[in-house]
C-alpha cells in the first residue's frame, strides 16, 4: 500500500497481518517475509502435530501405568485413574496428600531423602516401591521418576511425574512361594528329627 494511516494499520493488526508494506516495495524483502511466514506455518504444524503424538503415548501409556504427579514437597499434584484405583483414593483425597502418606512404613526416611536428593538434581529413579493403599493394605509398583524443570516462570516450582507398573501379584507369588520353602524346610527338619530319634 502507498497508504500508512492509522486507520489501514489498525485493520492490519485486526486481520493478524503478518508484514506491512510501503511502496516503493522490494521483490527481495516480499520474498524473504513470504518465506518467514510459510516457516512459522510449517513449524505450527510439526508442533501441533508431536502435541498430538505426545496425547496419543500419553493415553496409552495411562491406559497400561500409574502416573502421578508430585510437586517440591512431595504434594500430589496428579493422579491417574489406575494410580486411584490402586491406592483406593479418589482425586479430591489424593490432592490432599504427600508422597510420604503413600509411601509404606518400611520405607526408611533416609531413603526417601536420598531419592529426592536425587531426583532434584535431575537425575532418573528407579525403583521398586512398596506403598499403602487408603485401607493400609500394601502395593508395590515398579516405579521411574523424572524431574519437569519449569524454565518459564522462575516462581513456578519444578514437578516430578512418576510412571510405575503394578507389580503386587508377583511380590504376593515371591512371598507365597519363600513361605512355602520355608515350611517344607521346616518340615524336612522336623521329619529328620524325628527319624534321628527313632534310630536312636
Amino acid at each position: 500500500t502507498a497508504r500508512s494511516e492509522n486507520e489501514y494499520l489498525m485493520k492490519a493488526i485486526e486481520l493478524q497481518v503478518d508484514y506491512y508494506a510501503l511502496k516503493p516495495i522490494s521483490t527481495e524483502d516480499i520474498i524473504s517475509r513470504i518465506k518467514k511466514v510459510c516457516e512459522k506455518k510449517h513449524y505450527a504444524k510439526i508442533v501441533k502435530k508431536q502435541r498430538f503424538e505426545l496425547e496419543n503415548y500419553f493415553s496409552a501409556i495411562s491406559h497400561v501405568a500409574t502416573i502421578y504427579k508430585m510437586n517440591e514437597n512431595g504434594q500430589i499434584i496428579y493422579a491417574n485413574n489406575n494410580f486411584l484405583a490402586l491406592s483406593k483414593y479418589n482425586k479430591d483425597e489424593i490432592k490432599k496428600l504427600t508422597i510420604e502418606n503413600l509411601l509404606h512404613k518400611d520405607i526408611p526416611d533416609e531413603f526417601i531423602s536420598k531419592t529426592w536428593n536425587f531426583i532434584r538434581k535431575g537425575k532418573i529413579w528407579r525403583r521398586d516401591t512398596k506403598f499403602f493403599d487408603k485401607n493400609k493394605e500394601a502395593f508395590y509398583l515398579k516405579i521411574t521418576i523424572f524431574k519437569i524443570e519449569n524454565d518459564e516462570n522462575e516462581n513456578d516450582e519444578n514437578e516430578y511425574v512418576t510412571i510405575g507398573f503394578n507389580q503386587t501379584e508377583e511380590y504376593l507369588k515371591k512371598r507365597d512361594f519363600h513361605r512355602n520353602v520355608m515350611l517344607n524346610i521346616k518340615d524336612k527338619n522336623i521329619t529328620i528329627s524325628d527319624l534321628n530319634r527313632t534310630a536312636q
